[in-house]
């Protein structure tokens, strides 16, 4: 069986996916950043990405984002509940679920990375 605190004690990963980027980082590889530039580990090239726009903490054995852009996060969980807009704010990535970048879900062209935390 299954033991979900086997997680904790072996770390934790998450995996990003834009476009058709896909990449995992390993707990022990956190912090790792998102933005524009370069320079960050994980790059979304859209102008209404910061240069470097969130920053991926592991924290106590939770995967933390925390939002470090002008014009902020919106996180959306798998299975539902509303919209969270983080402006120089951080919250726990759990399961699945979305991250749309300077911009709205109901923009249709937001730049949209895709998050699964296992």
């Amino acid at each position: 069986s299954f033991d979900n605190n086997t997680s904790d004690f072996l770390g934790g990963q998450i995996e990003l996916s834009w476009l058709d980027v896909h990449k995992t980082f390993k707990a022990f590889e956190l912090p790792v950043h998102i933005g524009r530039i370069r320079q960050v580990e994980f790059v979304v090239n859209d102008p209404r990405v910061s240069r470097t726009h969130a920053r991926i903490d592991w924290r106590n054995g939770s995967v933390v984002l925390v939002d470090v852009s002008s014009f902020g996060c919106w996180v959306r969980f798998s299975g539902g509940g509303a919209d969270l807009l983080l402006r120089r704010e951080e919250c726990v990535l759990h399961g699945r679920g979305e991250i749309a970048l300077g911009t709205t879900f109901s923009d249709l062209s937001a730049p949209i990375v895709s998050f699964s935390v296992f």
